[in-house]
């Protein structure tokens, strides 16, 4: 199955031009079998300086929408794009763990890299950091990263694969894929594939940490793809 691993919904994403419903109406129109939502968290969205309000709507904004897949028939699993402060803003990718997560770490966003690290991986979830490359972003430090994202959102040129996937392989970390979707472009169909049944946030990571292979559709157009195969030890 297809699973896009980076999508958004207006819902909590400031930045996201449809709902959480046209989001996964759009992903199965396409042909997709699933999504994972990662919606920004991010420390300028906390109204009052409620953190835990904030958390708690980032989290109804995933129940919602993961009824709402179930009902139409599209995989809806959680995930996280954090901005995180200590490493300038960089947006890092959280899979593998509950909601409750950010109610239990409504302030993640202001933790240092090692304390982010231990945290998310004592909760059994993973960290890969969001585009790196794209509009000249770096890689950040990869002691406290699982893994790379491709690019795969249509308004920026390059995937970056073939910088990536070496640095990566050589690193001992994962490659995945993800659309970026907000709404403001065609609907790419784009993503990993994982196996069959892997509808939950834990299952996906279990499939990451273990996979000698993992293949990634690239999108580069509204009709036009490619795959590639990222080998661990290639």
């Amino acid at each position: 199955m297809l699973l896009d691993f980076h999508v958004h919904s207006s819902g909590i994403s400031q930045c996201g031009r449809i709902p959480y419903d046209e989001t996964i109406r759009r992903a199965k129109e396409k042909g997709l079998d699933g999504i994972v939502l990662t919606n920004h968290y991010i420390d300028d969205y906390v109204e009052k300086g409620d953190a835990a309000a904030f958390a708690a709507r980032y989290a109804e904004e995933f129940r919602l929408a993961h009824a709402y897949g179930e009902q139409v028939g599209l995989a809806v699993l959680f995930g996280i794009e954090l901005s995180f402060n200590a490493m300038g803003r960089s947006h890092i990718k959280i899979y593998g763990v509950s909601p409750d997560f950010v109610l239990e770490h409504p302030t993640l966003y202001d933790y240092s890299p090692e304390k982010l690290y231990e945290t998310v991986h004592a909760a059994g979830g993973i960290l890969v950091q969001a585009h790196p490359l794209r509009r000249g972003s770096l890689v950040q430090d990869l002691r406290y990263l699982d893994g790379l994202e491709m690019n795969c959102h249509p308004f920026y040129e390059g995937h970056f694969y073939e910088k990536l996937a070496p640095l990566a392989r050589e690193h001992g970390k994962i490659v995945t894929c993800g659309s970026d979707f907000h709404g403001d472009t065609f609907r790419p169909y784009c993503g990993v594939l994982v196996p069959d049944g892997t509808d939950t946030g834990e299952k996906l990571r279990d499939y990451l940490v273990s996979a000698a292979k993992i293949t990634l559709v690239l999108s580069e157009g509204e009709f036009d793809q490619h795959e590639e195969i990222f080998e661990r030890n290639a």
